[in-house]
């Protein structure tokens, strides 16, 4: 039935060369059937795999939806987060230059949405992300970001929590990958840790595209380092973890959730066994959040063969936020990014409020080891409150 929506987004699709700018149309009511939301994220290439769930998530919303409210139905269509800047700004215009596109779920990542936010606000287009959690995304003057996860400001103190609490961190190195994202997580555990009392022994920041690092190994061994904070993505953590185990630095590292994939669990090996990554997303394998969480859970599982992945239940909130305005007769863009201002809504994994600014109000951050392969969640950090999973 997933196909059912998507051909009804072709219809919406149709048509567009006769519509007026999408920036002059922006108070526009577009009629029921014609509306429709965007999901923006990788589809293509190894990026695919983990949020190949999140657009699915995102698709089931919509589609259950529409089978509730066959007299307004709405669309959905999907597109492919690029890699560079002006890709996907390109991308953003098309986007934009939809006026029956009254919102988007994304963008998904920080980057494509630092390039594609500026295009967006202007033509009044809401977006909510399940992912981006970078802080400067809501720095930035724009009034139709949100998203429905805490961002680094929160998940970087989270994961120095942990270190202090949980492991006993006294001398840490922090380190990141060069990126956007993983700098702003680097700023914010450095900040946290310090007020902490903790010292920091060392920093580097890594060359993504460096496949070797036992200079920087070699100076974690010299500093005698007890703990390894981590901001940035996957490969380049597990790169970094294999080089320290071989050369017999055996402490525990802790990351943000650009580590929570299987190309770090299993492509480190058993290097990264034991490490630990956190995340603003709610583990549906453990963590029943609301009635309404699980029935998501059910009918994914019951859809797609397998529990919810990470972010799953995000995308599929960030939908149903944009579903919930649309449902209360907002089909216009400047309609929607004003119900959003005050919305207040029972979601799926939290309650939806967004500050001025488009951050979520409220909502944990969890933390995940890494256990014979997989990431298993052992602890929660709610409102700077830490608390070990059951069972963890």
């Amino acid at each position: 039935m997933i196909r059912s929506t998507l051909a009804l987004v072709s219809a919406v699709t149709v048509g567009l060369a006769s519509c007026g700018s999408a920036a002059s149309n922006r108070g526009t009511q577009i009629a029921c059937g014609r509306a429709a939301i965007a999901y923006l994220g990788p589809l293509t290439g190894e990026d695919a795999v983990p949020n190949t769930p999140e657009r699915n998530a995102v698709a089931l919303q919509v589609e259950q939806y529409n089978e509730s409210h066959e007299d307004c139905q709405v669309g959905f269509v999907e597109f492919n987060a690029m890699s560079t800047d002006a890709e996907n700004r390109a991308l953003a215009e098309r986007i934009a230059g939809d006026p029956e596109i009254v919102g988007v779920v994304g963008p998904v990542w920080c980057h494509p949405a630092f390039a594609s936010m500026p295009v967006f606000d202007a033509a009044g287009l809401s977006v909510v992300s399940p992912e981006a959690t970078n802080v400067e995304l809501t720095t930035k003057g724009w009034k139709t970001f949100h998203r429905v996860v805490r961002n680094d400001g929160v998940q970087g103190p989270s994961l120095a929590l942990f270190a202090v609490k949980s492991l006993g961190a006294t001398r840490v190195a922090i380190i990141d990958d060069g990126t956007a994202y993983g700098a702003g997580v680097a700023t914010a555990v450095e900040e946290a840790v310090l007020g902490a009392g903790v010292e920091v022994v060392h920093t580097a920041i890594l060359d993504a595209e460096d496949t070797d690092y036992r200079e920087v190994v070699s100076d974690l061994v010299g500093a005698k380092v007890d703990v390894l904070l981590y901001g940035g993505l996957d490969k380049v953590a597990a790169r970094l973890v294999q080089q320290a185990d071989a050369a017999g630095l055996r402490v525990p590292m802790v990351g943000s959730d650009g580590l929570l994939t299987s190309t770090f669990a299993v492509g480190a090996g058993a290097a990264s066994d034991g490490d630990y990554a956190t995340c603003p997303c709610v583990p549906s394998e453990i963590e029943v959040a609301s009635s309404r969480h699980q029935t998501f859970i059910t009918d994914y599982q019951s859809r797609f063969g397998e529990l919810p992945p990470r972010f799953a239940a995000e995308s599929a909130e960030a939908a149903a936020v944009l579903l919930e305005a649309i449902a209360n007769g907002n089909r216009s863009r400047d309609g929607i990014t004003d119900y959003l201002r005050t919305i207040d809504m029972a979601g799926i994994t939290k309650r939806i409020q967004f500050t001025a600014t488009g951050d979520i109000s409220d909502g944990p951050v969890f933390v995940y080891q890494v256990r014979n392969g997989a990431f298993v969640p052992v602890a929660r950090v709610t409102s700077g409150k830490l608390e070990l999973v059951e069972g963890s």
